[in-house]
């Protein structure tokens, strides 16, 4: 399928859907096609919990945040990994069921995690944190939920729109965004283009973890590293 016809339909569903979880739903099947540039920013996840953890992979579980239609997930479960994929489009989850049938997979909101204090060894979110209406609560939810030595990687803030769609530095930058976001409020979405993001989120981690540390992926991109989660409620000081 052609580019064009592939952002004719991302176009459509984003004007058609009234919230994140029907787009995503509508877009599964073409996902991968159009968001390739997720997949160096995973590679550069799997290596990075891959050295934490070479030894005892198939003890180390890992909650995909967010999964989608499971590149993540899948890259950590041929590694060794013991991995679960939990997402809100039950679409995506079904793709992802279908690239590995033996993968635990969850639909759910990830403000609200059913899962156990303390029971998971490290948490992955990659391209999906500027989709959270609230993501203090789900920072807690991903603090308690893992052990005392947990990791959780967070990654990938490019200001696009749509994830996609890079925004060049200039004075209109801030027009655009300012529109852009204000049409999705309209439409029902939540999608942070804006190069704060990454800032206020870095600074929200610091206040809940022991260790953090800012990881180069694709070149100007980052992932943020955080382990040790520290067992006190965030508060909303972080300037979401």
């Amino acid at each position: 399928m052609s580019k064009c016809r592939l952002w004719l339909q991302i176009a459509w569903a984003a004007l058609s859907s009234r919230s994140n979880q029907v787009f995503y739903d509508r877009i599964a099947s073409i996902y991968d096609q159009v968001f390739v540039d997720h997949r160096v920013h995973a590679l550069a996840i799997t290596e990075e919990l891959f050295r934490l953890y070479s030894t005892k992979e198939k003890d180390t579980r890992v909650l995909d945040l967010g999964c989608g239609t499971g590149m993540m997930s899948t890259l950590l479960a041929d590694s060794g990994f013991s991995v679960f994929g939990l997402d809100v489009s039950l679409e995506s989850l079904k793709l992802l069921h279908q690239k590995k049938t033996n993968m635990p997979v969850l639909q759910a909101d990830a403000e609200y995690l059913p899962i156990a204090d303390g029971s998971l060894t490290a948490v992955v979110c990659l391209g999906v944190w500027r989709h959270f209406a609230d993501p203090l609560k789900v920072l807690s939810e991903i603090s308690r939920v893992l052990s005392g030595d947990g990791v959780v990687v967070i990654g990938y803030f490019p200001p696009a729109i749509a994830g996609a769609i890079h925004l060049q530095k200039g004075i209109g930058k801030g027009l655009v965004t300012f529109f852009y976001h204000l049409l999705i409020r309209k439409l029902g979405y939540v999608d942070r283009v804006d190069l704060l993001l990454e800032e206020e989120t870095i600074k929200a981690v610091r206040k809940s973890y022991v260790r953090v540390d800012k990881i180069c992926s694709g070149g100007h991109w980052h992932l943020i590293f955080a382990k040790y989660p520290i067992r006190e409620s965030i508060t909303s000081d972080a300037n979401f």
